[in-house]
């Protein structure tokens, strides 16, 4: 019931090699390639999850830690993607991507999500409201 997963099956190399990858993108260029995607498919790594929010592009996330899983339940439950545990062998994982990309409500919801906090961002100053929280903890 509990297969061993490949050697190296959490590496875009790996993932490239068996047809699993459209491309593999460099960070500096995963905005761009995200504003152009129509889903997102990996293992809930906070960072990537956060970027593809930003980006409104739903997700589809391959679990295959306590920490993935976590991180992919919650994006599922804002209705912004699907989470797969890999440690659950019922699940087909051939019809996930189809499945999301046919759900009209779910891309309507992501774009939402997406334009939100772009919005958000562009009057949010990050930085201002760490230094104040800071100097308020020290008593300045």
């Amino acid at each position: 019931m509990r297969d061993k997963l490949p050697e190296g099956f959490q590496t875009a190399e790996y993932l490239d090699e068996h047809g699993f990858l459209d491309r593999i993108v460099e960070r500096r260029d995963l905005r761009e390639t995200l504003a152009a995607s129509r889903l997102v498919i990996h293992f809930g790594g906070g960072g990537l999850a956060a970027q593809a929010i930003a980006a409104g592009v739903p997700q589809l996330i391959f679990a295959t830690h306590i920490e993935q899983l976590l991180n992919g339940l919650q994006i599922e439950n804002a209705g912004l993607g699907k989470v797969i545990d890999s440690h659950n062998p019922q699940i087909d994982i051939a019809r996930a991507p189809k499945h999301i990309l046919a759900d009209n409500a779910l891309r309507e919801q992501t774009a939402r999500a997406g334009h939100a906090h772009r919005d958000m961002l562009k009057t949010m100053k990050p930085l201002d409201t760490f230094e104040a929280t800071a100097l308020n903890l020290v008593g300045l």
